[in-house]
């Protein structure tokens, strides 16, 4: 299972999981700042066996909750 999200995809899904708006500042990229990034989980896979389960929503939706719990009475 292979999913590329952007930065500002990973930001709005946050939003929209939690119900408020993240501030964001905008700023000039500093030399040296990579323009792509994208985790390769295939040493995982062969060593582990790791194969990713849930896509990006299902994870934070499901990350957020978790985090409710701890903080909820």
């Amino acid at each position: 299972m292979v999913q590329l999200v952007v930065l500002a995809e990973v930001l709005n899904t946050i939003e929209e999981i939690v119900g408020k708006s993240i501030k964001k500042n905008h700023i000039e990229k500093a030399m040296g700042d990579a323009r792509h990034t994208a985790a390769n989980v295939s040493k995982a896979h062969k060593i582990l066996g790791y194969q990713p389960q849930v896509f990006l929503k299902e994870g934070l939706t499901q990350e957020w909750g978790w985090i409710k719990s701890l903080y909820s009475p």
